[in-house]
């Protein structure tokens, strides 16, 4: 099962998604508010959860830094719609890239996704 910690930046209704769709999710305002970056970055890894945040300070840690993790999906969304940013997750749990997100580094927008392998281990 796909777990996940979800950012301050994800809107209450895509955890809310998530959840209904029986996932496991830590929400970071609900959980972790205020942590470092890399403290969140540790944590998600240490319990296994891909990191769903808009921040692009991830990719930093991940590729500069190095720093594991069990996967990071970085929505690059243009519109602020809480529907919008639900409907990408949706699309992230299609059949097509579900299978895909873990241990990766994934850029998401409205309209396209990169995957992106992370280093190896």
């Amino acid at each position: 099962m796909i777990k996940f910690l979800a950012d301050e930046n994800i809107g209450r209704s895509t955890v809310k998604f998530l959840r209904k769709s029986d996932f496991d999710v830590l929400w970071v305002l609900e959980e972790y508010a205020g942590s470092a970056d890399v403290e969140l970055l540790q944590r998600a890894n240490l319990q296994r959860r891909i990191l769903l945040t808009s921040d692009k300070d991830f990719g930093y840690l991940a590729f500069a830094e190095k720093l594991p993790h069990a996967g990071i999906i970085l929505l690059r969304l243009k519109s602020k719609s809480p529907l919008t940013q639900v409907d990408v997750v949706a699309k992230l749990l299609s059949l097509r890239y579900k299978n895909k997100l873990t241990n990766n580094f994934v850029v998401a927008t409205e309209t396209k996704v990169r995957i992106r392998a992370s280093q190896p281990r």
